[in-house]
């Protein structure tokens, strides 16, 4: 009995032993297990918020995104792995240090880009199908794709721009885009209320007049006009404004509301030489 005693003493001391020399191995793995849980917790929640928008982007910039985000994800907590341990600290800053300078001087325009891609996906100045102008650049038209480098603009010649994200966040941008009520209906999922917005576009026709042609001509003009668009079916509302006044010149702004974007394509073809043709009509009757 003794002897069995003696026997588990030593089988004891022997694991206790192999345990104090292999501690800091057991101390290595535990800390590796669980920042790999944590990283696929992580991931998985990664997955959930993307799954969320994927519906409000694009496919090449929902992949985009996804991908970056991962990347980003992965490197931080290898970063955060690696740092536990003292020996590789020094190497690991100056490896970020100079891996940080590399980048940024190798993709200062593609980041910024990158970055304002995101900014745009988050702040949303603009979506999918919205009818801009940007006045600066030159350009205007509907919006066709939003990536994380670049935007699409469909232009009324028929041609289309792609213009950085970068210039977009850089340049003054008019969004036609107008919310006119919001409609209360029943949703499906659990027979919740649900709001959905009426949206309509809202674009700006610019013409000057001589001082000595009065207003109330220049009203029955643009009234004919709204008549030629209405029988056309194309506008759902249109006012008028004088911007301003001087000496030789009164300029006026007409606002046209449009329920398609690409109508409005169709009015800026003929809604000035139509003015034009009504205002003449309308002083030669007067």
């Amino acid at each position: 009995m003794q002897d069995l005693s003696e026997e588990l003493n030593k089988l004891l001391d022997y694991l206790n032993k192999i345990g104090n020399e292999n501690k800091e191995i057991v101390d290595t793995l535990l800390i590796f297990f669980t920042y790999l849980l944590l990283l696929i917790i992580s991931l998985r929640i990664l997955n959930l918020i993307m799954n969320k928008y994927k519906s409000k982007l694009t496919k090449s910039t929902y992949q985009t995104l996804k991908t970056f985000a991962r990347m980003l994800i992965v490197l931080l907590f290898g970063i955060g792995f690696l740092n536990q341990f003292e020996q590789f600290s020094g190497s690991l800053i100056g490896f970020s240090a100079l891996l940080g300078t590399a980048i940024g001087f190798a993709s200062t325009q593609t980041v910024g880009n990158m970055i304002s891609g995101i900014y745009i996906m988050i702040a949303r100045p603009f979506f999918i199908s919205d009818y801009i102008m940007l006045p600066k650049l030159g350009f205007e038209g509907i919006v066709k794709e939003i990536t994380i480098n670049y935007t699409k603009i469909l232009q009324p010649n028929g041609n289309t721009a792609i213009i950085s994200n970068r210039s977009l966040i850089d340049t003054p941008l008019v969004n036609t885009r107008f919310e006119l009520q919001e409609e209360q209906k029943w949703s499906s999922f659990f027979d919740k209320i649900k709001s959905q917005k009426k949206i309509a576009y809202i674009y700006p026709i610019k013409f000057s007049v001589s001082v000595g042609e009065k207003q109330k001509l220049v009203n029955q003009a643009v009234k004919r006009l709204e008549n030629h668009f209405e029988a056309e079916n194309i506008v759902l509302d249109m006012k008028w404004r004088i911007m301003s006044r001087s000496r030789l010149e009164v300029a006026y702004q007409i606002d046209i509301m449009v329920e398609n974007p690409s109508e409005i394509f169709k009015i800026m073809s003929n809604a000035l030489n139509q003015l034009e043709i009504y205002l003449e009509e309308t002083l030669i009757e007067n």
